[in-house]
């Protein structure tokens, strides 16, 4: 599926004001949030069909590099970050899970990898909830990988550089996966979620408040910067006590162009 051209960030209203404030989001690390394994459940849903290279000709390579990584995955041993977005401006999902039922806003992002060239640069992928979906992703990239390393011509080096190039792409798979236990699968399809990950980030750049681990990804209010995100419009949930111009005067405030920022109420 195409990248919505806005990608939503829902949060409280006192965060929003710290966000502004730092021109910055935070990137969490999974294993410290509600899901404590769920790099590990992306995967273990991968390993069989790695396992499958076996009977490939020509794969040894992508076999050992792929089955190693998702070892590493699993044993928590990789640092990736994420920031949760939703690729709708008023869900009611979200709203409820993120936002105080409707008393917090959602932050429209624009977003522009073309245009991202600085240290922290997140990869954009929608996430999936059940592993036959999962899988195919997957499929995808393996046979995308299995075709190059046919070519005859390729010393061993270069069949190495072709399967290292495509670990972030295993990555982004990976992370693409939440694991939704019985019926409630439809009630997170709902929230259009996509995530923005983070991979191979240098320490200088991880923090830590309350034994919580996170990366800071600055964003900002031109649609033109090369930082990759810029804010497009916030919107304020039915409940939400902020008023549009009191937003708009927080935005201005903080130094942002707020003729390019849409602020506006909606009614769940």
């Amino acid at each position: 599926m195409a990248e919505p051209e806005v990608l939503y960030h829902y949060t409280e209203v006192k965060t929003l004001e710290k966000i502004l404030a730092s021109r910055k989001l935070w990137a969490t690390y999974p294993p410290e949030g509600d899901d404590p394994w769920e790099l590990r459940h992306g995967a273990t849903a991968l390993v069989r069909l790695v396992a499958e290279l076996e009977t490939v000709d020509n794969c040894t390579e992508l076999l050992q590099i792929f089955s190693h990584t998702l070892g590493l995955v699993s044993l928590q041993g990789l640092a990736v970050y994420v920031v949760s977005f939703s690729g709708t401006a008023s869900n009611k999902e979200s709203w409820n899970r993120y936002a105080v039922t409707g008393s917090g806003v959602s932050i429209g992002f624009r977003w522009q990898q073309g245009n991202t060239v600085t240290e922290i640069s997140p990869c954009i992928a929608q996430v999936v909830y059940g592993e036959p979906v999962l899988q195919e992703f997957a499929r995808v990239l393996i046979n995308g990988v299995v075709d190059k390393l046919q070519n005859p011509t390729l010393d061993p080096h270069e069949r190495v550089a072709i399967v290292n190039a495509a670990i972030p792409d295993l990555y982004q798979v990976i992370m693409s996966f939440k694991r939704v236990e019985g019926d409630a699968h439809e009630d997170w399809e709902s929230q259009d979620e996509w995530r923005a990950i983070l991979l191979s980030v240098d320490d200088k750049h991880i923090r830590s408040v309350n034994g919580r681990t996170f990366v800071e990804v600055p964003f900002d209010d031109d649609p033109a910067s090369n930082l990759g995100l810029s804010i497009a419009e916030i919107v304020l949930g039915t409940d939400c006590a902020m008023s549009v111009e009191a937003v708009e005067v927080l935005l201005s405030t903080n130094g942002f162009d707020t003729s390019s920022i849409s602020v506006y109420h909606v009614t769940l």
